[in-house]
């Protein structure tokens, strides 16, 4: 077992270990999401200090045991200060984090999802604009841990959707489950879907870099982030505390 790893991670979360010490939540590409102890950084003549930020991407060097990780240097590489800086950014920052904490366990796929959360915080702290990424960044990611549904098909006959004058018919029931017309009697309480949703939830989810100037109307947004919502909560089945906080803000838009 490699004892000594040089690595650059995210930091998704930060909490007191003991007196002196801090545990660190971080992901890295090469180790996948692991938590590293780093003694005596709770002191304030650490040389952690300023470092291990929740948010900040860092080079790490971290020594391991076949018990746990233990950082013994980190330097700042990127702090996202423009984040940082806007209330509304951080909040769906820390919404990323939170999400992408709670689906992630091990370094499987570990470069490509390093890539998807970089990328999208990048997005966020350079732009002004920025919902689409927040839902791109939620279907990658469970499509990445191969938990999305089958979205191109029908769950149950399997077969692409079915034009009917020019826009099929598509059923979702809560489970996450999608539907053709002549299934749509085995969901329980099915709702339909526009299919222009479906076509988009495709686009961002498939596509490597998906056009970002789509016009939708306050509908079509809300349908699309309920529907991502709903296949992230089923693969979770766990409270998230980010979206409560997010929308007992008023003034927060996205």
């Amino acid at each position: 077992m490699q004892r000594q790893h040089h690595t650059k991670g995210i930091i998704l979360k930060k909490e007191q270990r003991s007196e002196f010490d801090y545990a660190v939540t971080l992901f890295s590409p090469e180790l996948g999401k692991i938590k590293a102890t780093a003694k005596g950084s709770r002191k304030i003549t650490s040389s952690f200090c300023g470092h291990l930020e929740t948010l900040n991407i860092c080079n790490f060097q971290l020594y391991q045991t076949p018990y746990r990780f233990t950082i013994l240097q980190c330097q700042t590489e990127t702090n996202f200060k423009a984040i940082r800086a806007d209330l509304q950014k951080s909040l769906f920052a820390m919404l990323l984090l939170e999400i992408f904490e709670k689906s992630t366990y091990s370094d499987e796929h570990g470069a490509e999802l390093y890539q998807l959360l970089e990328s999208t915080l990048t997005q966020i702290n350079n732009g002004q604009q920025y919902f689409l990424e927040i839902e791109e960044f939620k279907l990658k990611l469970l499509n990445f841990m191969g938990v999305l549904p089958d979205i191109k098909n029908c769950s149950f006959c399997h077969k692409p959707w079915l034009q009917t004058n020019g826009q099929p018919n598509v059923w979702l029931n809560q489970d996450g489950h999608l539907s053709c017309d002549e299934c749509s009697h085995k969901l329980i309480k099915p709702s339909k879907i526009d299919f222009s949703v479906i076509k988009l939830i495709a686009h961002l989810t498939f596509q490597d870099k998906p056009q970002k100037n789509i016009r939708m109307d306050s509908l079509q947004k809300n349908r699309l982030q309920q529907i991502s919502n709903q296949f992230l909560n089923n693969y979770l089945d766990q409270e998230m505390r980010s979206p409560k906080v997010i929308a007992g803000l008023s003034n927060v838009d996205y």
